[in-house]
């Protein structure tokens, strides 16, 4: 028979440990990347995260995720600047530990840089004033003006 009073079993005391260390991810510069980790530990150790030493914060940005096992790094939309070093830190009032990983990343390259290496180049219909100072344009741009309503 079971008594009224039940014995609750109370966990003991554990050191933070990764049960599902995160892995190494590469993708695409601006395509998802999600890190998975899961931690025991008891007192239940607290998550943080950090790309190349830098503090993450959940936010619009990143997408820190705990779903009561398992805990989740999410960056939507990768940048050149998310490529490096990843860590999952797990801290209780017993110790500290980290699993770490690498985000890599195929850098997109930039089509003009490609274009302007084509044998002949490609006809854009677009000039190459780029480098004219804004300054300049609008200056350009006044006296043309100006002559336009002069034929009128």
């Amino acid at each position: 028979m079971i008594g009224l009073e039940e014995k609750v079993q109370e966990k003991e005391p554990k050191v933070p440990e990764f049960i599902m260390p995160l892995e190494d991810i590469t993708v695409d510069e601006g395509d998802n990347a999600k890190f998975i980790a899961k931690v025991d530990g008891h007192p239940r150790p607290r998550v943080t995260w950090t790309i190349n030493d830098a503090d993450i914060a959940n936010g619009s940005r990143y997408k820190l995720v705990f779903d009561g096992l398992v805990h989740y790094l999410d960056i939507p939309k990768t940048r050149q600047y998310d490529a490096g070093i990843v860590r999952c830190i797990a801290k209780n009032s017993l110790g500290q530990t980290e699993s770490v990983a690498t985000l890599n990343l195929r850098f997109r390259q930039d089509y003009r840089s490609i274009l302007s290496k084509v044998p002949g180049g490609i006809d854009t219909g677009l000039d190459d004033s780029f480098d004219v100072d804004i300054e300049e344009r609008l200056r350009l741009r006044s006296q043309l003006r100006q002559r336009e309503s002069s034929l009128y």
